[in-house]
């Protein structure tokens, strides 16, 4: 992202804010210019107040077993900044995240996120700077728990570029 002034945002998920304890995502789930999918067959959720897992933040749910995927929707690359995590179920240690990031000259970076928390909970975590210049970033989850859950996924790009 040198040389440009980068615009910067979050995907809060706000816009998907519901009174049920579960509201299916519909899929592609379309933000601020970006898409979101995931390969599982039960799609995404998004939690709502009457869920025993709500956080007082509207977050997403997908199986633990599903890679969901960040993209712009005009192809052109961006940064992942971070991205906010919690566990879905209570006393479940050692669940891990895996990112990889799809580089523009069609290298990957990775990184393997550890949560640090064992109950319910979101902690915001920082990926790498080397999460840039991506038209593509997708992860999964480890099977210490049920299900991912996350929010806020954080980001930056070039306009123009």
């Amino acid at each position: 992202m040198a040389g440009c002034t980068a615009t910067q945002g979050v995907i809060d998920f706000e816009d998907l804010a519901n009174t049920k304890a579960f509201a299916p995502v519909s899929v592609p789930y379309a933000y601020a210019g970006f898409t979101l999918t995931t390969d599982s067959p039960d799609g995404l959720l998004a939690v709502g107040t009457k869920a025993v897992q709500y956080l007082n933040t509207t977050g997403l749910v997908a199986d633990y077993n599903a890679t969901i995927t960040l993209t712009r929707n005009d192809g052109k690359p961006f940064s992942v900044l971070g991205i906010d995590l919690s566990p879905y179920n209570d006393s479940h240690p050692g669940i891990v995240y895996s990112f990889v990031g799809h580089k523009a000259d069609e290298s990957t970076i990775s990184q393997d996120v550890s949560l640090r928390n064992a109950g319910l909970g979101f902690v915001p975590y920082t990926l790498p700077a080397s999460f840039d210049d991506l038209l593509s970033v997708t992860w999964t989850m480890n099977m210490a728990d049920t299900t991912q859950y996350f929010d806020n996924i954080r980001y930056s790009f070039c306009p123009g570029s």
